[in-house]
């Protein structure tokens, strides 16, 4: 495992279970975290810290220790802002919206799409950066029809996924 010993640092545990014969389940869980990890130097990307897989039953059992971006979600922003009768202003937009394509960009050149970029999956960190959650990614270096049959498939399965995020003190 890495090595942890950075004083009061909070961290988010991600658990995936995904059964041993969903073979597809098991290579989307494995390219989300080659591609976060290919993208550790992207200050708008939840970085992955360390991850451990291991098989339990008829269970693959991934866990990946994430950064922990501790302000929320541009989701939470928008749903207070909208209670408290708040309108963002333009240089906070702009500042989501270049945070956000910036990340974008980098999933891009690594011929990767998001898939499920929604409010709830950008975070908001100590210095007021907003960093895109990993999530549902697929290569898009396949032709485009067997790729929507696999994407397809994918989201049946997702569906059925179950995620537990954990905060390590």
């Amino acid at each position: 495992c890495t090595d942890l010993a950075i004083p009061n640092k909070t961290y988010c545990l991600k658990i995936i279970t995904a059964r041993c014969d969903d073979k597809n389940h098991n290579s989307s869980i494995n390219i989300e975290i080659v591609l976060l990890l290919s993208l550790a130097s992207d200050p708008n990307i939840i970085h992955i810290i360390d991850y451990y897989s291991m098989t339990s039953q008829n269970n693959n059992v991934y866990f990946i220790l994430m950064e922990y971006a501790n302000k929320g979600t541009l989701y939470d922003l928008l749903k207070k802002n909208y209670n408290d009768k708040v309108l963002l202003n333009e240089s906070q937009i702009y500042k989501i919206i270049y945070h956000i394509s910036h990340g974008l960009l980098s999933i891009h050149k690594n011929k990767y799409a998001h898939r499920d970029l929604i409010p709830e999956n950008i975070k908001d960190d100590t210095s007021n950066v907003q960093k895109i959650k990993g999530g549902k990614k697929s290569k898009s270096n396949k032709d485009k029809l067997s790729q929507k049959e696999e994407l397809e498939k994918l989201v049946k399965k997702e569906k059925k996924k179950e995620v537990i995020n954990v905060l390590v003190p």
